[in-house]
């Protein structure tokens, strides 16, 4: 069966609704297109779950705006301008607060698709998570996040770690904020490691040449 065929069996007959939850908010997202983005969510809607009864579906690790970034590209098979710098008229603060919490959004949209074996989203929530942090010190809240519920060997924890290798390097850190990040699990490591084998002249977010290596492979 052909790819195109295959696509269109999904929406043949009457199409279920699938309900996700937040903050008192349900979305109803079409099942076929679930389906289409991931063979997770064929294994969820189709398997021996209770997913599949009462067409609920819990996202692991998921919160509201995770979710409607998800949506989002579920839809359009690419994210908003999330790099965008906001406008010229906010404070440095506001304007700094606002770039840590789209990092951590796409922080938990690339752990969202690791889990639901979505290596395209995991590439585009990567090549977006690099754009944002051109030029911009990773700050402590952004380590603690990664270092949460980013897994140890992955490409996310890698691209994070490399950075602040960089930062640090560079003294963009207080003497506070270096003792933060030498009681965080395994930064102290990392780091170590990384100054053992000598920094590459560019951060991954200017030497373009480097994104690549934080790429997964597109099955």
């Amino acid at each position: 069966m052909d790819a195109q065929t295959k696509l269109a069996q999904r929406f043949i007959g009457e199409d279920d609704l699938v309900s996700v939850s937040f903050d008192n908010v349900t979305y109803s997202v079409r099942k076929a297109l679930l389906c289409n983005a991931s063979k997770y969510f064929v294994k969820a809607l189709d398997g021996p779950f209770t997913e599949r009864l009462d067409r609920t579906l819990k996202l692991p690790g998921c919160d509201h705006d995770t979710f409607k970034l998800f949506l989002y590209w579920l839809c359009n098979r690419e994210l908003p301008p999330v790099a965008n710098a906001p406008d010229d008229d906010l404070s440095v603060e506001t304007i700094y607060a606002s770039f840590t919490q789209r990092t951590k959004v796409l922080i938990r949209l690339w752990c969202l698709a690791d889990a639901c074996l979505m290596p395209k989203l995991q590439n585009t929530s990567m090549s977006a998570l690099m754009k944002l942090q051109e030029g911009v010190r990773v700050d402590m809240e952004v380590v603690e996040h990664t270092i949460e519920i980013a897994p140890p060997d992955s490409p996310l924890r890698k691209v994070v770690m490399d950075e602040v290798a960089y930062d640090y390097n560079d003294g963009n850190y207080t003497d506070e904020e270096e003792s933060q990040l030498a009681l965080m699990p395994g930064v102290l490591q990392d780091l170590l490691k990384r100054f053992r084998q000598g920094l590459n002249r560019d951060a991954p977010s200017v030497g373009r040449e480097k994104r690549s290596s934080y790429m997964v492979a597109e099955r």
